[in-house]
């Protein structure tokens, strides 16, 4: 069966996710600058590192009333064929594997069985809907790309230069600043309009001679409430962990073994190696494919996938010493706060993390 990575994400108290692969990227919601002329669900659009990109109010494409927007909320840029935009959502929660199988058109209601379609209270959403599925204790949405992108006419954009030097940007973003700020979210406060402003001047920093093309991905997972990247490629899926058996005369931050729909998977607490004081009840589990093992990684959580350009990595910082610097591959900002990003291949191969299979 075929099992692909899902976004998920919150908005106006529901769940929802979208397929991965159409994720180009998740950051803060900055300052917008609004378009009279595009579409109505378009929310206003923004200059991402040279390219202007719409970003759509998703509440509104989905038939809700539009709420006030949040220094809190995200924006999640979406690619499909030749259309690049944003949406805007309350909370980007963890990536989920999901199995085509389990997205379900239907759902039950007492005994009966009833389409999605026929069904649901929300016509305007029901066509970018895909379906349901149920993931531990939620109930996710799962979005169509194509349905949700289809009403968008990224024509009506073409008369904004996306080739507008950073200088002249700014300026004439500083001359409609004051009017900006009116019409986007004016029910801000003045330090979270700076906020919004800040994130907004941020983004539209070019990653000078650097290939678009060549971003990492990294999936940012939860240890001992911190924050870690670990390379995307290395990573075949992301697991709960319901029941985990021993495996005798192992130290204790070998956890034990998982039948994962009937591969035996060995579950390794990394936290002893980074010198974190790790030891709650495992929970869930990013599993690692290497040319040389499988293994289970427990965390506590994986909150999403972002892409990484090599001028984002930083030196670890001389005055931050919370895990070892010797399997960090340096820093970066993620959500305001400073992340880790491991080298997970150098910390696996850690001699006390390997099983005696003879044991």
């Amino acid at each position: 069966m075929k099992k692909k990575p899902f976004i998920t994400f919150s908005l106006n108290g529901s769940r929802y996710g979208i397929e991965a692969l159409y994720v180009e990227e998740i950051f803060f919601l900055p300052e917008l600058t609004p378009v009279t002329e595009v579409a109505p669900n378009i929310a206003g659009v923004l200059n991402l590192r040279g390219k202007i990109i719409p970003v759509m109010d998703l509440e509104s494409r989905l038939g809700y009333e539009t709420q006030e927007y949040q220094v809190s909320d995200s924006v999640i840029v979406l690619h499909s064929e030749d259309i690049l935009m944003g949406i805007i959502v309350n909370q980007v929660h963890e990536v989920q594997i999901i199995e085509e199988s389990e997205i379900s058109t239907q759902f039950s209601q007492g005994r009966s069985k009833h389409t999605l379609k026929k069904s649901l209270h929300w016509p305007s959403m029901t066509p970018c809907m895909r379906g349901l599925v149920q993931v531990e204790n939620h109930i996710i949405m799962i979005l169509n790309i194509e349905t949700l992108l289809q009403p968008v006419e990224t024509e009506e954009l073409a008369g904004i230069d996306p080739g507008i030097e950073e200088e002249e940007f700014i300026s004439e973003n500083e001359q409609f600043h004051a009017h900006s700020r009116t019409l986007f979210c004016p029910h801000a406060s003045q330090k979270e309009r700076e906020v919004f402003y800040s994130r907004a001047k941020n983004l539209r920093q070019s990653l000078a001679h650097e290939d678009i093309k060549g971003l990492m991905p990294i999936a940012v997972i939860g240890l001992n409430e911190e924050y870690f990247g670990i390379d995307l490629e290395l990573v075949r899926e992301f697991t709960p962990i319901e029941r985990v058996t021993p495996i005798p005369c192992c130290p204790p931050h070998i956890v034990g073994n998982i039948n994962l729909r009937g591969e035996i998977v060995t579950l390794v607490n990394i936290g002893f190696i980074l010198h974190l004081n790790y030891n709650r009840v495992p929970l869930r589990a990013v599993v690692v494919a290497t040319e040389d093992f499988v293994v289970g990684v427990v965390v506590d959580k994986v909150f999403d996938v972002i892409y990484l350009s090599k001028s984002q990595i930083k030196p670890i910082p001389t005055a931050v010493h919370v895990v070892d610097e010797e399997y960090l591959r340096g820093t970066v900002a993620y959500q305001e706060k400073m992340m880790g990003l491991l080298d997970l291949k150098k910390v696996l191969n850690h001699s006390e993390l390997r099983v005696n299979e003879a044991s």
